[in-house]
């Protein structure tokens, strides 16, 4: 049972899954997430002359993220005060983060919990998740709020878009009411409004009643177009990735993609144009029918919002390496499952929309090899090309808001 005394609790920005979505993501490594946090954390601890070297590195973050292998920097790999470091690249595992996974064990609490989220933010997964297994398990009242934001600040402007003073909701206001009335029994109404609050993005509103929602389902054609007429076409689209050149990443925010999406390695393909809005609210899943010539690889998914101008707009992405989950990669072609992360995304008239796929996004994530090994285990020597083939079955399951 929770501990005595603990009346409610309003988990901001944070995940109960310590394994998927957070420090890896698909079963690959948020790297450039892992490597900043654990310099950040490694200098609390730390006397001198380590914590100047550490922090020395901090500033240099950008370079290191892109010349340094995961095991290969001995101020967190060779010293007593990085070890939590090792453990976190050595438990590659769901099951070696059991013991610390709050989900498992949802059962033995029965606490009122305020969810805060943000559709940017990395944690947004955890966050979705925690939320919808508390309301599974416990009896007492789970509100969930989720704006347009990244981690901190919770503001209007977020990457290259301005979501409008809407986005300004006062998230302390609605914590501080939330305690009121658990803790000193203040009737300010919040509990009883069991309605959660999701930003709809590109309306730029707050969407106070929950709607449903149908799937829809978008094909990944011969073409390079985005339809929902299944495709007749039984001719792959072919991309090479290449794990000394990876396909970068922006950051995780609502940036142009267009400048990534033009490279070699990458596959986007689009929809129409849009004649009225399209909706989106809840987990978009993509099934990536494909093959590779590699022992394993890594599979990247990014839903975007193509705009008149040509900008392609991060709406949300999605990561999974071929061989998570014990599924190993072949030449033959498979099924790839892949979720993206949550989101609420109006598109509006006069915008497309588009699908990239390929196999990088570094540093987000740890560049894959092409090996069987773990990339952080591999050198470079042993680095190889792969030949992806993205097959017209491939589709896109689409939450569409009726």
């Amino acid at each position: 049972m929770e501990p005595e005394g603990l009346v409610t609790i309003c988990p901001g920005m944070a995940s109960a899954d310590l394994f998927d979505g957070w420090f890896y993501w698909g079963g690959a490594l948020c790297w450039e997430f892992v490597f900043t946090w654990a310099l950040q954390l490694a200098q609390i601890g730390a006397t001198e002359p380590l914590k100047t070297e550490l922090f020395q590195a901090q500033q240099n973050i950008p370079h290191l993220l892109r010349s340094v292998s995961p095991r290969n920097f001995p101020l967190l790999t060779t010293t007593a005060i990085g070890q939590f470091y090792v453990d976190w690249l050595n438990a590659r595992k769901q099951e070696d983060w059991q013991a610390l996974h709050p989900l498992a064990h949802f059962d033995r609490f029965d606490l009122p919990a305020l969810h805060i989220g943000g559709w940017y933010d990395p944690f947004i997964t955890g966050i979705w998740q925690t939320y919808q297994r508390a309301c599974a398990v416990t009896s007492q009242p789970q509100k969930l709020i989720v704006g347009p934001w990244k981690h901190f600040p919770w503001r209007q402007r977020v990457g290259e878009l301005d979501f409008g003073s809407a986005a300004n909701r006062s998230v302390d206001e609605m914590q501080i009411d939330w305690f009121n009335f658990w803790l000193k029994d203040i009737d300010n109404g919040i509990a009883k409004n069991k309605t959660n609050l999701f930003f709809l993005m590109g309306e730029n509103t707050w969407i106070t009643t929950e709607p449903s929602a149908s799937i829809v389902v978008y094909y990944l054609d011969s073409d390079r177009s985005l339809t929902t007429v299944k495709p007749t076409s039984p001719h792959p689209n072919i991309y090479v990735y290449e794990p000394w050149n990876p396909t970068p990443s922006t950051d995780y925010a609502p940036v142009n993609q267009k400048n990534i999406n033009d490279r070699w390695d990458c596959l986007t393909f689009y929809s129409g144009v849009l004649e009225r809005e399209l909706s989106i609210g809840g987990v978009a899943e993509c099934w990536l029918e494909a093959s590779t010539n590699a022992p394993d690889t890594d599979w990247v998914v990014k839903l975007l919002d193509v705009y008149s101008d040509d900008r392609e707009i991060l709406v949300t992405m999605g990561v999974l390496r071929a061989s998570y989950g014990g599924k190993l990669p072949s030449q033959d072609q498979g099924c790839y499952r892949i979720p993206l992360r949550p989101t609420y995304h109006c598109f509006k008239p006069g915008h497309r929309l588009g699908v990239t796929v390929s196999s990088a996004a570094f540093p987000l994530i740890e560049r894959h090899s092409n090996t069987a090994s773990q990339p952080s285990t591999s050198v470079l020597s042993e680095w190889q090309a792969s030949t992806q083939m993205i097959f017209p079955q491939s589709r896109l399951h689409l939450p569409v808001l009726v």
